[in-house]
């Protein structure tokens, strides 16, 4: 029993730290999303010049990153409008039903985008803009991200099922 605590303990680190690692890209690719996009206003606007496939760039290859990537890291809130009116074994089942129904909806999500960002790695596919660019590294972001998610569903489903019934009285779960 002792290993298996030691085990879940050891897998919830490297989850936490997963969902760190890739909410700091995800701060990172917001942060050149933003300059790009400040760029091509200024240049636009000031100098009658704007920053050629500004617009492509942000919506297919650094938007999926910041939104895929940074979804794991992110805190899951709770309806309270049911839950927070039960209590006990009652709540504890609820939200395990809820968890191992959105563990099952992002394995689905996973398995399905898995696919395609396979095909476009295999085709290496690019935007065909004004400058052609990589669309590939976006469906891979996608993916992780997903996975990295998928990780932290599991890693609360465990967490919630060791409390044996001690779940969060309050609306937000930062135990994630």
């Amino acid at each position: 029993m002792e290993g298996a605590l030691k085990f879940l303990e050891t897998y919830d680190k490297c989850v936490s730290g997963i969902s760190h690692v890739f909410a700091l890209v995800a701060g990172g690719a917001l942060a050149v999303m933003t300059l790009l996009i400040f760029l091509d206003v200024i240049g636009r606007y000031i100098f009658n010049s704007p920053l050629p496939s500004v617009y492509e760039i942000t919506g297919m290859l650094i938007l999926p990153i910041i939104a895929f990537l940074g979804v794991s890291a992110a805190e899951h809130i709770r309806v309270k409008m049911l839950v927070g009116r039960l209590k006990g074994r009652g709540r504890l089942i609820v939200e395990l039903i809820c968890l191992f129904m959105t563990t099952a909806f992002i394995t689905i999500m996973v398995w399905q985008t898995s696919l395609g960002a396979a095909t476009s790695l295999r085709r290496l596919d690019t935007a065909e803009a004004i400058i052609a660019f990589p669309v590939y590294p976006a469906h891979v972001a996608v993916v992780l991200g997903l996975v990295a998610f998928w990780l932290v569903l599991i890693s609360s489903v465990i967490r919630l099922i060791k409390e044996r019934g001690q779940v969060p009285t309050e609306g937000v779960d930062s135990t994630v």
